[in-house]
């Protein structure tokens, strides 16, 4: 496809930056909890069935909503529903840090993160294939292969001084400041003509360079 093909798209770095960091953002939520999870069940004393199960709530709210998501970003747009995500991440998080002696609030704080991650891992890919342009589109398809093992190892490596002095917050202090650095990015692109109540397809074909 030449420069001059008319149906050509520009490419978008700051957007197909802003869709990875979301993607890359769910990613670390989900995966900051396995690497402390042993330190977690011997500060609280949780019974090893229910501290699986952290891990498997988070997965199965994404299971749950996954299927209806999509159609309902589509039909009522990304704004709502990436500052929803970024709630959601916020209530988990604190709960998390309030309670983390409660089995059953740790459940239902990584189920609420699930919920988010579900939404973040569907918009953010569409949004690094929408923005990446014509040109570039076969490399943001590959790219968007790694937003969970770059998230993951994100996690890993904040986690091995943490677990050196038995502390485990600050991974979770940390999902809550990138999720409010998101939050602000979100509500500031918005503002400048960004994601807006546009759907996934528009986000696709973005006609001014922003979602």
């Amino acid at each position: 496809m030449s420069p001059q093909d008319p149906t050509a798209r520009p490419a978008d770095p700051v957007g197909v930056a802003f869709g990875a960091l979301l993607a890359i953002l769910a990613a670390y939520q989900q995966f900051k909890l396995p690497p402390v999870l042993p330190l977690l069940t011997s500060q609280y004393g949780h019974d090893p069935r229910v501290a699986g199960g952290f891990m498997s709530a988070y997965a199965l709210a994404g299971l749950a909503l996954s299927p209806v998501l999509g159609r309902l970003i589509e039909r009522r747009g990304i704004t709502g529903f990436l500052l929803s995500a970024f709630g959601l991440f916020a209530i988990g998080g604190a709960l998390a840090l309030a309670w983390p002696e409660s089995g059953i609030v740790m459940l239902v704080s990584r189920s609420l993160e699930g919920a988010g991650f579900a939404i973040l891992a569907i918009i953010g890919p569409v949004l690094v294939t929408g923005h990446a342009g014509s040109r570039y589109l076969a490399l943001a398809i590959g790219l968007t292969a790694t937003w969970i093992p770059i998230g993951q190892l994100i996690a890993n490596i904040a986690a091995r001084p943490l677990l050196a002095g038995g502390e485990w917050k600050l991974l979770w202090w940390g999902g809550l400041a990138g999720t409010t650095a998101m939050a602000i990015w979100t509500l500031l692109r918005n503002r400048a003509g960004g994601p807006a109540n546009r759907t996934l397809w528009q986000a696709r074909r973005p006609a001014d360079g922003n979602p």
